[in-house]
């Protein structure tokens, strides 16, 4: 059990510099104190309440760093207090409860409504209660319990305790909810690249399809050009050409072999094996 001592004087440097920022503070539109320059959301009391708010953060404090718990508050003026535990950093907060009922605008409101246009009225009355809760704040959602507030049956000093076992317990809730997400990311990693692969496969595929079939095309091509060839080379026509003619038609022949030859993949089969095995994907490597 945590002890907070009424009335002693504050030690914790984070507790002392919290004090001189609300020393001449200004309140909210919920009445809570603010200070002046800079930024402190971890504590969020009325005038009547800082006295023992301090009090209690003070105690907590001391025992959040014997117990190995950080905490962080850097002198930006917009920084935040943290605290981190196990490598995790989650937030907190000390404020005070406040009851709250629709807001009844008076003649003043309507009145002040008229003169400053951009002024709106209050859709809420808050009213303290002099009762705190502390909250751990974190951005993942977990089902452990982050919140603690005192009652009249229980007072915030008897929660402390709690609130040092539930750092440990929040911080381990976070950490599994981190490890279900990276599996989770891990495995649709897995099944992206799978299906990648899958579509890489099937294009590897159909590619190295249009490779034969073209292949298959221009052999069958070149066959048809030899076949023309033979046959005019019998031609019984031919007789009939004079000789220049003759002489043409040796070089038409010729031409035809060399084209037949070169279109014709068995005389080239280094091209095919090249076309066939192009380095496009290596899913289908042999």
């Amino acid at each position: 059990m945590i002890q907070v001592i009424p009335e002693q004087p504050l030690s914790h440097p984070l507790v002392v510099r919290l004090e001189r920022l609300l020393k001449e503070p200004k309140k909210n539109e919920k009445g809570l104190l603010v200070p002046r320059k800079g930024e402190a959301p971890h504590l969020l009391v009325t005038e009547a309440t800082l006295p023992r708010a301090l009090q209690v953060l003070d105690a907590l404090f001391a025992s959040f760093e014997q117990h190995k718990i950080q905490i962080v508050w850097p002198k930006e003026e917009r920084a935040r207090l943290t605290l981190t535990y196990d490598s995790e950093t989650i937030g907190f907060c000390l404020s005070e409860i406040q009851d709250c009922k629709a807001h009844i605008p008076s003649k003043e409101d309507n009145e002040r409504k008229k003169r400053d246009y951009f002024w709106s009225i209050p859709k809420w009355d808050y009213r303290p209660t002099g009762l705190l809760r502390t909250a751990l704040l974190c951005d993942e959602t977990t089902s452990t319990r982050k919140t603690w507030s005192e009652n009249k049956l229980r007072k915030i000093e008897d929660c402390l305790g709690d609130v040092i076992v539930g750092v440990d317990v929040l911080v381990k809730g976070i950490q599994r909810v981190k490890a279900e997400r990276q599996r989770w990311r891990e495995e649709f990693e897995t099944r992206r690249r799978r299906e990648r692969e899958a579509e890489e496969r099937a294009q590897e595929f159909a590619r190295r399809g249009e490779v034969i079939v073209k292949a298959a095309q221009a052999l069958q091509q070149s066959q048809l050009v030899r076949h023309l060839a033979v046959c005019l080379g019998n031609s019984a026509c031919l007789n009939l050409l004079d000789n220049e003619s003759l002489t043409r038609m040796r070089e038409l022949l010729e031409w035809c072999s060399t084209y037949a030859n070169q279109i014709d993949p068995t005389c080239h089969p280094e091209v095919l094996l090249e076309n066939f095995y192009k380095k496009q994907t290596s899913v289908l490597d042999p």
